[in-house]
């Protein structure tokens, strides 16, 4: 036997029991490192895990955001479109082509009344506010609502307790408000600031 090697009482080597505890030692301590390493794994995969519902709950945040923005838009465009189908044209007219022919009968009307002895500025006005209007009165009937717009401003500016002179006053000013919202370029009244 060599040396350190004692025999025991049951007949087995005390060297070789130590050299196997030290073997199961090692066994064991191996087994420890596993169990940490196993308890490791879990842990992270966790992060991993909570990082892609992170992911997945941005991508449903901004998705919903994307989808309210859209409809959004759709309710805008639809109101847009109802409150220019209920647009308000002047002194009860129901269409552009009744209003162009209403101011256009205005402006006739104060010309005939002026027989173009008026204002020089005055007159000026009255021809392109006629030349305006009849411009948008172009691939319309406009002889009949020439004579429908005639007969409605005759019954406005005869009412009762109205002055037919400051109705047509009023008609004056408030086309060519109309027209230059609808783009027109009066000199007559850019020269003067109004009437």
């Amino acid at each position: 036997m060599g040396r350190g090697v004692r025999p025991m009482a049951g007949g087995g080597l005390r060297g070789q029991s130590v050299a196997s505890g030290g073997q199961g030692a090692g066994r064991l301590g191996a087994g420890r490192r596993g169990v940490r390493r196993s308890a490791k794994g879990p842990k992270s995969g966790g992060h991993l895990a909570a990082g892609s519902s992170g992911a997945d709950w941005r991508r449903w945040l901004w998705g919903g955001m994307a989808v309210g923005a859209v409809f959004a838009l759709f309710i805008l465009a639809a109101r847009s479109a109802e409150s220019r189908s209920k647009r308000i044209y002047l002194y009860g007219t129901a269409s552009l082509a009744q209003e162009a022919a209403y101011c256009l009968a205005a402006m006739q009307r104060v010309g005939e009344i002026t027989h173009g002895l008026g204002p020089r500025k005055l007159e000026y006005y009255l021809r392109e506010q006629s030349a305006f209007w009849i411009t948008r009165l172009e691939g319309e009937p406009m002889a009949a609502l020439l004579a429908q717009a005639r007969g409605a401003l005759g019954t406005n500016s005869h009412a009762r307790g109205t002055n037919e002179q400051a109705h047509l006053h009023l008609a004056v000013q408030e086309c060519g408000l109309r027209s230059l919202s609808l783009g027109a370029r009066l000199r007559s009244m850019a020269a003067s600031g109004g009437l």
